[in-house]
């Protein structure tokens, strides 16, 4: 083997060696977590304050508070085997949205106490007479809230019952 051989192929080994490492290496970098409510209150809550991750849960029926203003703010319980937590989100939401919905928050974990004066501007404009005592209590509730930068409505079942479009394996 020659020495200009032995050199592409040192040289196509470390190309592919680099792009492979680079790739894995900015991966991990915007890597999310996916968690069900009922895990995330289960876990240490601080260790995930600094990290993006989506938080899976059914949206309270009744919880959802909503202020209209600048900016549309939202905020409600997400539960999961009757644990839950408080999601603040600014921006529309899914069609799919409302009581009793799969949600899906993407967001950071921050302390309730930042939200507090969110909390407390939410319910000084109540969207109707119901509403006019507000269900949010922050810090009541717990240390920590999602402050969410994207919700994700999960499609109803409207699939259950349809016929099965896989093949069929007795079939000659």
């Amino acid at each position: 083997m020659t020495n200009a051989t032995l050199a592409k192929i040192v040289l196509t080994c470390v190309v592919v060696i680099g792009g492979g490492g680079f790739l894995v290496y900015s991966s991990v970098g915007q890597a999310q977590h996916y968690m069900q409510v009922d895990q995330l209150v289960s876990s240490n809550m601080t260790e995930w304050k600094d990290s993006e991750l989506k938080v899976h849960g059914k949206v309270v029926s009744g919880s959802i508070v909503e202020f209209i203003g600048a900016k549309d703010y939202f905020t409600f319980l997400l539960d999961s085997k009757g644990k839950k937590v408080r999601v603040f989100y600014a921006g529309p939401t899914p069609q799919n949205f409302g009581d009793d919905s799969d949600v899906i928050a993407l967001g950071h974990i921050v302390p309730a106490k930042e939200r507090q004066d969110l909390a407390a501007q939410i319910c000084t404009k109540p969207k109707s007479k119901a509403q006019m005592v507000c269900p949010i209590v922050v810090d009541a509730e717990q240390a920590w809230v999602v402050d969410a930068s994207e919700l994700s409505a999960k499609c109803p079942s409207r699939y259950e019952g349809a016929p099965n479009n896989k093949l069929d394996p007795q079939f000659k």
